[in-house]
């Protein structure tokens, strides 16, 4: 079995901080090491889930694209963190990150039934905070490193039902299964 070949996608915003061109260097860097990069792919969009489906079409113009880990300008993360998250061989899954602002909830959500929203029936999700909670304070991470926190072996690895994409490792065939489009702002969020 060939290795996995991923693809790592941006949608181009504005302008990158220093620190997210070395995040993104890094984790370039370490996937090229360990045979695993098949490319960057970027988008340019002002709106996010517009981009991402863009970031998804070109993904699957690739015939060795295996997977699409989703990048966003204001995650930094370790240089192995990918490969982390190639270990746990899962068709979705999320690294770990939190909201910007004073209320820094993780973008992981449980999933807790429908409610209308203007008159449209949309999934509501709550953030996942007790587990989350538990697995930090386990760690004992300084506050200052909590939003660059990153999963070791199974450890903190858990279920989710929803999560934010700043972050997100997808294989290419759960895109090939769902119809497009991937990512709509209108069905509960960009992500």
């Amino acid at each position: 079995m060939e290795s996995p070949k991923v693809y790592i996608g941006i949608v181009r915003q504005a302008s990158y901080t220093s620190q997210f061109v070395d995040s993104r260097d890094y984790l370039q860097a370490n996937l090229m090491r360990d045979g695993l990069l098949g490319g960057m792919i970027q988008a340019s969009s002002t709106l996010i889930d517009v981009g991402r489906n863009l970031l998804v079409e070109q993904l699957l113009a690739k015939p060795r694209a295996t997977h699409l880990l989703f990048l966003d300008s204001d995650i930094i993360c370790a240089g192995n963190a990918c490969r982390k998250l190639l270990t746990h061989d899962k068709d979705v899954i999320s690294g770990l990150a939190f909201q910007r602002g004073t209320m820094q909830f993780p973008l992981i959500y449980s999933y807790q039934g429908r409610h209308r929203v203007s008159g449209k029936m949309c999934p509501a999700f709550t953030p996942v905070l007790d587990p989350v909670h538990r697995y930090l304070s386990k760690k004992r991470l300084p506050v200052s490193e909590i939003t660059y926190a990153t999963l070791e072996g199974n450890d903190g690895l858990m279920k989710i039902d929803g999560a934010g994409a700043g972050f997100l490792l997808v294989k290419r065939e759960v895109f090939e299964k769902i119809p497009y489009p991937w990512f709509s702002f209108e069905r509960g969020g960009e992500d």
